[in-house]
């Protein structure tokens, strides 16, 4: 039932009543609802209501049926998700270092009620003598579980070969050698996640009907270096989970354990991702030469094996003016490393547009009156690829955010020599 009442203050306005708790509403008498009588009792808060008060209150009822939507599918599934996408689904893709989810959904079959409900994945081990890729756990969200008065509990694995899916002597969490109610410091060291959904948040048996729905995820992250599982082929991440519980039928007085149920294989891909890597270099100081040449190399690795990647200056295809180098392509060798050697002067900068997790490293020959020493600094943070050395070697950050990492000139010299890596322009395409 919904209730609405509307205020004016023209009298003259047709078939309104005062705001009295018991005016009609729909031309039903309201005196015996006491949310009506609630909400509606002096509206304009004169204290005057019912026949001492203006007739300048009309009133409205609606009663609406709602018909409950049945489950569209039963049984134990699961599917996957990467960040970018906006469903659920039997198969996936991801970016390096992408974030993706596996959702696992319960609902009983029609006519039935379940309870000693337990999920079980043994993480991305579905493979069988497929080549693959295997990601990294990062968590589990049981936030719908939670919202449900399910008191969810989570156990981690980190065995070698521990195997829910497989083995039944592997789904006693009381087994305290292979299962803990306590997350590792190193969330990727996990191999096997159990979610214990026996019991309610008041200690009640967790008791799941036909019609009903039990949702929790298991988020991972795809490695940071995904050029090996794309060349010289695609390879997959391959999943399957299992659940445990008890089954009655509507007609039936007790439980029965039921058979564990495994879901459909479920796969996750690999997508290419570029980024632009800029070289600049800057002169500054008193005294400093701009017009001075300095010598780099730029090492990089994890690269596409085989593959060549043009040299370019703003755009254009290097030529001179201040910039050399050692080709205007490279190419990676069988290892997806290649080396390149150049000469910048002050302002001079070069590009190139590399995988996203190319690794890099950059080095200078070194120059008599200009200080040798680097220090790494990404957004005014120093070592902007983490490491602590602060040795000016990295790789292109994941963030869609243009970054630049810098290397300063440290010392007390008049003249120094700085070089800015800048990574932009985040390209994503699909290998097909």
């Amino acid at each position: 039932m919904n209730d609405v009442a509307a205020y004016t203050d023209d009298v003259t306005f047709t078939k309104c009543f005062g705001d009295s708790p018991t005016a009609p509403r729909g031309g039903q008498s309201s005196s015996s609802n006491e949310t009506w009588k609630t909400y509606f009792n002096d509206l304009d808060g004169d204290g005057i209501v019912g026949d001492g008060e203006d007739a300048s209150t009309a009133y409205a009822s609606k009663a609406i049926t709602l018909e409950r939507l049945g489950v569209a599918e039963s049984g134990y599934t699961k599917k996957v998700k990467a960040e970018e996408d906006t469903s659920y689904t039997k198969s996936a893709e991801t970016y390096a270092l992408g974030n993706y989810s596996y959702r696992l959904r319960f609902s009983p079959e029609d006519g039935t009620s379940s309870k000693g409900l337990v999920f079980y994945d043994t993480l991305e081990e579905a493979y069988g003598s497929n080549d693959h890729w295997k990601g990294a756990f990062s968590s589990v969200d049981v936030g719908y579980a939670q919202r449900n008065g399910v008191d969810a509990k989570v156990y981690y694995s980190t065995v070698a070969g521990c195997d829910p899916n497989n083995n039944e002597a592997d789904r006693d969490l009381t087994d305290g050698s292979k299962w803990s109610a306590t997350v590792p410091d190193d969330p990727s060291q996990v191999t096997a996640v159990a979610i214990d959904l026996t019991r309610n948040q008041d200690g009640s048996e967790y008791v799941i009907k036909d019609g009903q729905v039990m949702l929790v995820c298991v988020n991972m992250v795809a490695p940071e270096n995904v050029i090996p599982y794309l060349y010289p082929e695609k390879l997959l991440a391959y999943n399957v989970a299992t659940v445990s519980s008890q089954v009655k039928k509507t007609d039936d007085a007790e439980f029965q354990q039921s058979a564990t149920l495994l879901t459909k294989e479920t796969t996750v891909g690999l997508r290419e991702e570029e980024r632009d890597l800029v070289l600049t270099k800057e002169v500054t100081g008193e005294g400093a030469d701009t017009g001075k040449p300095f010598t780099f190399t730029l090492a990089l690795t994890q690269l596409i094996p085989g593959k060549s990647y043009d040299v370019a200056c703003d755009g254009e295809l290097v030529e001179g003016d201040g910039v050399s180098v050692d080709a205007k392509t490279v190419t990676a060798d069988d290892q997806g490393c290649a080396t390149l050697g150049v000469r910048l002067s002050d302002g001079d900068s070069l590009r190139m547009t590399l995988p996203l997790c190319a690794r890099y490293s950059v080095t200078e020959a070194g120059a008599p009156e200009y200080l040798a020493g680097y220090e790494l600094t990404c957004d005014d943070e120093p070592d902007g690829d983490g490491d602590g050395d602060g040795d000016g070697d990295g790789w292109l950050p994941t963030t869609n955010d243009p970054l630049g990492l810098l290397v300063l000139g440290l010392g007390a010299v008049a003249a120094c020599s700085l070089i800015c890596l800048i990574a932009l322009g985040l390209r994503r395409r699909r290998r097909e």
